[in-house]
């Protein structure tokens, strides 16, 4: 499939693209109906970077349970989308938050779409930084979950789909994002 311009597809309703990767054959690519945008204003596109995250209910001795999200920030380059599966919907994976949010954002990072919940909603509504969330709560992930994979490639399950790096993800208020191959 041709590289798409993700500026191309801003215009484009997430209905209107879901009903076109439907024509394609592709019918399990919309979001979950639990997962909805932060700020209804605004519009996310993007190349999408993944992270898996499992329960976990310790922090060993020795063990940074911020290592990889760090990492996967880290890592951004502009225009990415950060796409977290916590097999959501869940009462207690909250990876994300201001802290990342900012940090992506100074990486010129598109936004985040996580099936699991986000905290510090206030802050990153401030920020403008386009985020669709499976909930809100205020938890930190240390000791309730960690980032199980960060790998180059290779097919991740987000919100009961299957989702591969380097798919551009699309977002907007009335509908969820869908996928179009980069």
């Amino acid at each position: 499939m041709p590289m798409i311009d993700p500026a191309a597809l801003k215009p484009l309703s997430a209905a209107i693209l879901s009903d076109v990767m439907d024509s394609l054959g592709l019918m399990r690519q919309a979001m979950k109906p639990f997962v909805r945008p932060l700020d209804d204003s605004l519009v996310l596109v993007g190349r999408a970077r993944t992270g898996l995250y499992m329960p976990a209910y310790e922090v060993k001795d020795g063990e940074n349970p911020y290592e990889v999200e760090i990492a996967l920030v880290d890592d951004l380059k502009p225009g990415d989308v950060v796409v977290l599966a916590c097999n959501g919907p869940t009462e207690r994976i909250a990876p994300w938050g201001e802290l990342l949010s900012t940090a992506a954002t100074a990486r010129g990072a598109a936004g985040c779409v996580i099936d699991g919940l986000v905290r510090d909603v206030r802050q990153i509504r401030e920020m403008r930084f386009p985020v669709f969330h499976g909930g809100i709560g205020p938890l930190d992930t240390k000791g309730r979950a960690h980032d199980a994979a960060r790998r180059a490639g290779g097919m991740r399950r987000r919100g009961g789909r299957q989702r591969r790096p380097g798919v551009r993800r699309r977002g907007r208020r009335g509908g969820h994002p869908a996928g179009a191959r980069a």
